[in-house]
């Protein structure tokens, strides 16, 4: 009986099946302990019941997204930084962001000394993502 399984889910008999990975037994019965598909492997008497997790699709920091990031390198006028998380989800790939001096405070962007502001691997920033074509130019 192949297909998707939700946590809780009956899947078989002990007597019949020996339980694999993202399945627990009470009671002389496999159930499902995560949300996946529900696979049979071996031969023999005592096949194997699985489940194999659904992966969830990788987030991916796009313009509008609230991140947190921690600062790599400070230069004079931007500085770079990684991006660990992206809304409430952490990153499993790397991204990498860059934080512009006239970025860092609306008023007096001129006055903004940056590696007086941000110190390389002791700041933590939170930021919205914006392509530098979004961004307002100054003349």
């Amino acid at each position: 009986m192949p297909g998707t399984v939700c946590v809780g889910d009956r899947l078989a008999s002990s007597d019949q099946y020996t339980p694999g990975p993202g399945t627990y037994t009470r009671g002389g019965f496999i159930y499902a302990s995560i949300v996946g598909s529900q696979q049979i492997t071996g031969e023999g008497t005592k096949q194997v019941i699985k489940v194999v997790g659904k992966q969830a699709a990788p987030v991916i920091p796009e313009p509008g997204s609230t991140v947190i990031a921690k600062i790599t390198k400070v230069a004079p006028t931007a500085a770079n930084a990684r991006i660990v998380c992206c809304g409430q989800q952490a990153l499993e790939a790397d991204f990498t962001g860059v934080i512009r001096q006239q970025d860092v405070r609306a008023h007096e962007k001129d006055k903004v000394v940056l590696h007086k502001t941000i110190n390389t691997y002791t700041h933590v920033v939170n930021a919205m993502v914006c392509m530098l074509c979004d961004m307002p130019q100054s003349v």
